[in-house]
């Protein structure tokens, strides 16, 4: 939880706080002394302190002392940190600590200061003190903190103070009868001398405000001591206005707190002129220590007599030592054997040269031995001359050396052709493979230009190509050289920009034979190596052409799509090698039924396109055309087969889409025209079909509505609808959890029309497990209202949800998790479930059933009900569709199929209820044939929860119309 923040007045910087702490509390301290002082009543028998005089003039002796000590620090202060604010400070507080000295000689009870003291006198000298000490420091605080431009300065700000003290003095002494009263015995203090204190304690809040106020940003003055002096003077101030006799312990109080204030300013001179340059001068050595050591670069500093003075840490830490074992024992004791002549050399060189610079190597700790490159030259430090020398480790460098060597004889036995060439496209260097390759000398090739070689670029096309490779850094392309004897050799070159060195290095790789296998393979490429077919590659090329080509001249082509009948039967049954050879016949006859420009392709498997180009301008007759040459396919591919020792009879189904001068994609076509051969399917097979807008309107719906069923449960836009269930008296036993989706844009969308997609999508599942979990959510919720608690809530469950490994472990959990009585939920398969694997789905019924969930089957009669499997169902309930009692009353035929399934029930001792009853003709005639329980708009429809529950308490359930 962050504090709460504090105002922007009270904020300070990061550099006073901890300094502010310490003084707060200083004044604390203060400030509840002088509040139980203030606080505590006087005794009227106190007629003050013995021996007054003594304390007065110690307490005034140690300000006047603090004061020129104040004077003398900030006098005497360096001239580089000298400020017009330390010279006003130190001036004005010679001038507080002399009329400080006046108060002390005026005071009752010491000699006379050269006129009769007396009370008038002292309290004169002490105002004026006190206003010049306020005074300074409000000028202080407002004035900014610069550097005083002379001495001149400094003199005539002392000299004013000592002008404004001799003026004082000579008022007081010689023409006191000039100022007003300031004390008058029995009474104490006037209400001049009072408003004068009370003047200088609002002097010292408002240089207090100042000073808080420039806190909050870096000052070059510590002024918490100020402020902590200002504060206390103006707590000292206070005192003096509270005494009536001179000698009292308020008097004594004000003068203690005044000297703390002056020691306080004291101490800030102190700091200020003393102390901070001394912490500077150590900040900045360590500054530059850390800088020392920072270095990457080896830094040591030796002696004349060739001992080490100091190293930083790059240098001790690269041989393995630390600073304490290297410093004092000679360089030459960490310098390699060979190398100790040029150290020795080194001091003598750097002082006729100036600087010299040499390659040397360094013994590690561990014995090894690290190259290095040393600059060195003469330095006067602290008045001594040493051999500073920087030591640089050449490790990479002399292994890029060693590599670059072994990388020059490398590139020598190379297969590949190199190059170094200048930022023109001069050659600076070649290899001897590049010179086989074209048949040049390696002397020859120095020299010339890249161009010379190049077949297919003149000077201009290599500039653009060098400029394109220095802007991206490095290019690998395909160009043809021209051999010295003319033949053209096929190069693929990788090239890369070296930017420091503004070069380039070429790797050139003879791809002559490669091009020649290339030229093979994209032959292959374009065609199908089974039946020697254009590919999909090649008919989209050909397909692209033929559509740009009938926009601009305004015919019309075809597409058909061939997909062989069954295909999949023939290869499993009698393999791939007699499916293989089925496909090649289909090839060879598909061919003879087209003209030669026309163009037949495989796609792949049993798919075959049949592009036909230049059909007749007007769509009608394309049309005939098309439909000619599919007859003809048809016919062809209906001949039986001679499939080695096998005779097969093969039916195609092919799919048409016409295009012609308006402009088209070729996955547009494509896609017309595989629709068209699934309606070809649909239609029974062995047929044809042109391709049908309204179909794939229908597809692309059916794919939109999908991928807005997908989102609708995370969307919250699917939700339960209740119908109410009555028994033959009228008494509601429970109800039906309907799901119903309410689209934002397509409204309410039925559920016939969602739930075969989620059937055929697999979402069923995710939706039949968010229909179980919210219905037992309700019904968990029905259990804690009487009027509900003995309803049931049947769900209707999919057989693909019976099929999941995990259906029943579900159910139990979510039954669990809910903490519903497994009694209240009737799961409604429906008879699919009986296509599945019988001995698992009654495992799964069985296993649930034991937990008391109740079970009915759906939609009973209409679909693939066996009485051998029924009777083996762990069921409680059948449900009579509605599709049998929507007509009971007026067909024979469905009132005979009703009292069968009623009469089959009883005898297998499962309950019956009938959905769809909507009338109350159909309702007695169920009741007469023995059904007890009625599902349907004439008790009430699917309602939303809310009304279901408003209906219930009512005894009326909603009409009809959701």
């Amino acid at each position: 939880m962050h504090g709460i923040e504090k105002p922007g007045f009270l904020r300070l910087h990061p550099q006073y706080r901890n300094a502010v702490t310490g003084t707060a509390r200083i004044l604390f301290v203060l400030a509840a002394i002088q509040l139980i002082v203030w606080l505590t009543p006087a005794r009227s028998e106190f007629t003050g302190i013995p021996y007054y005089l003594p304390l007065h003039t110690l307490l005034e002796t140690v300000s006047i002392v603090v004061s020129m000590m104040v004077f003398a620090v900030g006098w005497n202060s360096h001239s580089r940190i000298r400020s017009g604010n330390i010279m006003l400070l130190a001036c004005g507080f010679f001038a507080v600590g002399a009329l400080d000295f006046s108060h002390t000689v005026s005071y009752g009870g010491m000699p006379d200061f050269i006129s009769p003291n007396d009370a008038q006198k002292h309290l004169n000298f002490w105002l004026s003190a006190r206003l010049a000490a306020a005074a300074v420091l409000l000028a202080v605080a407002i004035r900014p903190w610069k550097q005083i431009s002379s001495d001149a300065s400094r003199y005539l700000a002392f000299g004013s103070m000592l002008a404004v003290t001799a003026l004082i003095n000579w008022a007081v002494i010689y023409h006191q009868a000039w100022l007003p009263d300031t004390f008058i015995p029995g009474s104490g203090l006037t209400a001049f001398k009072k408003n004068v204190e009370y003047a200088i304690i609002a002097i010292n809040i408002v240089t207090a405000a100042l000073l808080w106020a420039r806190m909050r940003e870096a000052q070059p003055f510590r002024m918490v001591l100020l402020f902590g002096a200002v504060c206390t003077l103006a707590m000292s101030e206070f005192f003096f206005t509270l005494y009536t006799t001179m000698t009292g312990s308020y008097n004594v109080l004000g003068h203690i707190y005044k000297v703390i204030a002056y020691i306080f300013i004291y101490r800030a001179i102190v700091v200020e002129v003393i102390e901070e340059p001394y912490n500077l001068l150590e900040h900045e050595r360590g500054k530059f220590r850390t800088i020392f050591d920072s270095v990457n670069d080896g830094i040591e500093l030796i002696s004349p007599d060739g001992r080490i003075v100091d190293m930083n840490r790059a240098d001790h830490e690269r041989m393995g030592y630390t600073k304490e074992e290297v410093v004092g024992r000679t360089l030459a004791e960490f310098t390699a054997p060979e190398y100790a002549d040029r150290y020795r050399a080194a001091p003598e060189q750097s002082g006729r040269q100036g600087a010299t610079t040499f390659e040397s190597a360094r013994i590690r700790k561990d014995g090894s031995v690290i190259p290095v490159e040393v600059s060195s030259r003469i330095v006067e430090m602290d008045g001594e001359t040493v051999f500073l020398g920087i030591s640089r480790d050449i490790t990479d460098r002399k292994r890029l050396e060693t590599d670059a060597r072994q990388y020059r004889a490398l590139l020598q036995t190379a297969h590949d052709g190199f190059w170094l060439v200048d930022s023109k496209g001069f050659l600076l260097e070649a290899n001897q493979a590049y010179a086989e390759m074209s048949g040049y000398s390696i002397d020859e090739l120095r020299g010339m230009h890249v161009s010379q070689l190049e077949a297919e670029q003149s000077g201009d096309d290599v500039k653009a190509h060098i400029a394109r490779v220095i802007a991206q850094g490095y290019d690998v392309f395909e160009t043809r050289h021209r051999h010295k004897d003319g033949h053209l050799i096929n190069i693929e070159v990788s090239t890369s920009y070296l930017t420091e060195a503004q070069q380039f290095v070429a790797f050139c790789r003879d791809i002559s034979s490669r091009k020649k296998a290339e030229e093979k393979i994209e032959l292959l490429a374009f065609y199908d190596p089974l039946t020697h077919l254009p590919n999909r590659r090649l008919l989209s090329d050909r397909l692209q052409h033929a559509l740009v080509s009938n926009v601009r001249n305004g015919k019309t082509g075809a597409l058909l799509f061939i997909d062989l009948d069954n295909f999949k039967s023939l290869n499993d049954t009698l393999g791939h090698d007699v499916g293989d050879l089925l496909l090649q016949k289909v090839a060879e006859r598909l061919t003879a039924c087209v003209r030669e420009g026309d163009t037949v392709a495989r796609l792949g498997g049993d798919e075959f396109v049949v592009l036909l180009e230049d059909l007749s301008s007007t769509e009608i007759e394309a049309a005939t055309q098309t439909e000619i040459v599919a007859h003809k396919i048809l016919f062809s591919l209906n001949r039986l087969y001679q499939l080695g020792s096998h005779a097969y009879h093969n039916t195609p189904s092919i799919g048409a889409a016409l295009f012609g001068k308006n402009r088209r994609g070729i996955e547009d076509v494509l896609k017309q025209a595989d629709i068209a051969m699934y309606q070809a399917k649909n239609a029974g097979r062995n047929t044809f079909r042109f391709f049908d807008a309204e179909m794939q309107n229908a597809i692309i719906n059916r794919v939109e509505l999908e991928t807005a069923l997908r989102e609708a449960l995370h969307l919250n836009q699917v939700r339960l609808y209740y119908q109410i269930q009555m028994d033959d008296q009228f008494r509601p036993t429970g109800a039906e959890a309907l799901i119903r989706w309410m689209h934002p844009v397509r409204g309410l969308v039925s559920p016939a029309q969602f739930i075969p997609l989620a059937e055929e999508s697999r979402l069923i599942l995710s939706i039949g497990d968010w229909v179980l979990d919210a219905a037992c959510a309700q019904l968990k919720a029905w259990q804690q209202d009487k009027l509900t608690s003995h309803l049931t809530l049947s769900v209707n469950v999919s057989a693909k949800q019976f099929q999941k490994e995990n259906f029943v472990a579900f159910v139990k959990d979510t039954v669990q998790r809910h903490g519903v009585d497994p009694k209240l939920l009737k799961l409604e398969p429906t008879e699919s479930i009986l296509l599945g694997n019988i001995e698992e789905i009654v495992a799964a019924m069985n296993a649930l059933k034991a937990i008391g969930v109740y079970f009915a089957l759906d939609d009973f009669g209409t679909g693939f009900s066996s009485l051998q499997y029924l009777k083996r169902l762990p069921l409680n309930q059948l449900k009579i569709d509605q599709s049998f009692v929507r007509d009971l009353v007026s067909d024979k035929n469905d009132l005979a199929i009703v009292r069968t399934i009623i009469a089959m029930a009883h005898s297998l001792n499962l309950d019956v209820i009938a959905e769809g009853v909507e009338t109350e003709q159909q309702r007695l005639l169920l009741l007469e044939n023995g059904c007890s329980h009625f599902q349907g708009y004439l008790f009430g429809s699917p309602v939303p929860v809310e009304e279901f529950e408003a209906a219930l308490s009512r005894g009326r359930m909603p009409a009809p119309g959701y």
